[in-house]
């Protein structure tokens, strides 16, 4: 069974170590403590090509974002080898869910895309004392 804290049910100083939400889970030290986020938005623009001139561009939508978020998770550490799992389960609900930075910052509906996991410093029944974490999101249109 995985379990997880949702920000409303956490003490105030429990709310103090929160880096940032995506729905019920909690990213903060004391289990998964991203160490680096990187955000992209893309504006879609169509090339249109012209006899004898200069391309054209013709704007196609709106923009689009994707989040990325890298981290490392010590097993022997409280948040556990359980990490992963709890982001593979979440993202295979299918459903979005919102964004909110530590500082309050409401970042709208994200989806999960993608979960890389890599194991490092193996023990010799096989568990990782290190796991390196990658998670990909998007935003979700709405």
């Amino acid at each position: 069974r995985i379990v997880y804290k949702p920000l409303w049910t956490m003490s105030q100083g429990d709310r103090s170590m929160t880096m940032m939400t995506w729905g019920d889970y909690t990213f903060e030290v004391n289990r998964f403590a991203y160490q680096t986020l990187s955000r992209s938005t893309e504006f879609p623009w169509a090339k249109q090509d012209r006899l004898q001139n200069v391309s054209a561009y013709q704007a196609t939508g709106k923009a689009s974002e994707t989040m990325s978020l890298q981290g490392i998770v010590l097993t022997a550490y409280k948040g556990g080898a359980v990490q992963p799992d709890i982001f593979r389960r979440l993202g295979g609900d299918m459903k979005p869910q919102v964004m909110t930075l530590g500082t309050g910052e409401n970042l709208g509906w994200w989806c999960l895309k993608n979960v890389r996991e890599e194991q490092s410093h193996i023990m010799k029944d096989g568990a990782p004392r290190k796991q390196t974490l990658s998670l990909e999101l998007v935003k979700y249109g709405q």
